[in-house]
């Protein structure tokens, strides 16, 4: 994963991986741990990481397969979680306001922030790759504002004047410019 430009963080076990987690939190996308440790649970182990970090990815792996029908169920539900967080098939079949609108949802439930979304009322000219770059930037942006502005509630919206789609995303805070975003920017 180095090699594709990926920064990897590894731990020897439940409790590094813990403190990693704390160290990094929303920064974190992806989870790939051992089903069978020592100290806790795979299952355990992302149970706590999501507390840190409620939208990362994971990827369960283990030497032997879980004889608990449960934990194949989990394992399963995991891999399909992941990989519609990286291309949900939502875009594909129902179109962008349908996807950001779920996101959003999901979103405003797992961090306690008050989200409206102003759908975009035509998608179908979008195209799929610029469709998933979108949906992706709103995901970055929504983490951000959880991560760093302190905000009570966010306005997102998408418009598409034909020429030109437009994504906005306010969110609403008692500190104009929070400490940690006074020298940070997207142009």
């Amino acid at each position: 994963m180095q090699t594709e430009g990926y920064l990897v963080h590894t731990a020897g076990d439940a409790p590094e991986a813990l403190g990693i987690a704390g160290r990094f939190a929303c920064r974190l996308n992806l989870l790939i741990n051992d089903m069978i440790m020592t100290e806790i649970d795979g299952h355990e182990l992302i149970l706590a990481i999501r507390q840190m970090c409620p939208f990362v990815g994971t990827m369960m792996i283990s030497g032997a397969f879980p004889q608990d029908d449960a934990r194949a169920r989990l394992a399963s539900d995991e891999v399909r979680r992941l990989s519609h967080g990286l291309h949900p098939s939502v875009i594909e079949d129902f179109g962008l306001s349908t996807a950001l609108e779920e996101f959003c949802e999901e979103f405003g439930n797992a961090y306690g922030i008050s989200l409206s979304f102003d759908r975009l009322e035509a998608d179908a000219g979008l195209r799929a790759d610029g469709a998933s770059c979108l949906y992706r930037i709103a995901q970055e942006c929504l983490r951000n504002v959880a991560k760093h502005a302190g905000a009570t509630g966010v306005r997102l919206s998408i418009t598409n004047d034909g020429a030109n789609v437009r994504l906005a995303v306010k969110a609403n805070t008692t500190d104009p410019a929070p400490r940690s975003l006074r020298f940070l920017g997207v142009i």
